[in-house]
């Protein structure tokens, strides 16, 4: 099987399945954020996304622009899943792309995802808690990823972690700032996750996620902060995310 440089941990060994997850990372990140998902059930294949400009494609660009990229990504989608079932789900700013690509797979490709799974990121519409903007330069960035406390505070003073993933994460940010769809529908159903002390995106806020779609909506807590799907709770994530997609979406 030829590789897919969107699609890193595709093997020509689950290719039959017909039942596909793909994720996306939050700001920072790559496709390795999931490594661990890829055995999670032999009757569903997840697809971890790989972004440009990180992990396997460090040598492409990042991208800013928001729409041209949702529109590669579906397209590659659609080649990839076009007739099977399609699940989404995505953190922090992986949430935002998978919500986007939704919306790319419905309208221009008529294809609806059987369940769009959302965490740590507040509901479009909503102002963003994050005091952090692209305009206040590198200096405030580390000062926001100190506080999100992901990025231990050394590598932060470390010259080749700023040289090399700094860009990455900034660009990211950019790539978030140009989105622009507070009025966009899905209408697949939907469940939204936080962490219970995350003060980035807190319940209040992701339960709006509920405005997106009039199907089915899921609310869910777990124990952790802006990263409990990586820290503090990915084994209850995941066993959350395996029962709606096997139960229709019933909790």
């Amino acid at each position: 099987m030829k590789p897919n440089m969107w699609f890193p941990y595709k093997t020509e060994r689950n290719s039959s399945c017909r039942c596909k997850l793909f994720c996306f990372h939050h700001a920072g990140g790559s496709s390795l954020a999931f490594r661990d998902w890829i055995h999670l059930d032999s009757s569903i294949e997840v697809i971890p996304v790989e972004l440009p400009g990180r992990g396997r494609r460090i040598r492409e660009e990042c991208r800013t622009d928001l729409a041209a990229l949702m529109d590669e990504i579906g397209n590659e989608v659609i080649k990839e899943a076009k007739y099977d079932r399609v699940f989404l789900y995505g953190h922090s700013l992986g949430a935002l792309l998978a919500f986007k690509l939704e919306t790319v797979l419905e309208n221009t490709y008529g294809k609806t995802a059987e369940g769009l799974f959302l965490s740590g990121r507040h509901a479009p519409g909503d102002q963003d808690p994050s005091p952090y903007t692209t305009d206040m330069g590198m200096q405030a960035l580390k000062e926001e990823l100190l506080r999100l406390g992901n990025t231990p505070g050394e590598l932060l003073e470390d010259k080749s972690f700023l040289e090399y993933c700094m860009p990455i994460v900034f660009a990211d940010y950019r790539l978030a700032e140009d989105f622009s769809g507070e009025e966009e529908k899905v209408n697949c159903p939907v469940c939204a996750m936080c962490g219970n002390t995350d003060d980035l995106a807190y319940a209040e806020t992701v339960k709006n996620w509920c405005r997106i779609t009039d199907k089915q909506f899921v609310f869910k807590e777990f124990q952790g902060g802006h990263f409990f799907v990586y820290k503090e709770s990915p084994d209850e994530v995941k066993q959350c995310i395996m029962h709606l997609m096997k139960n229709d979406f019933r909790p």
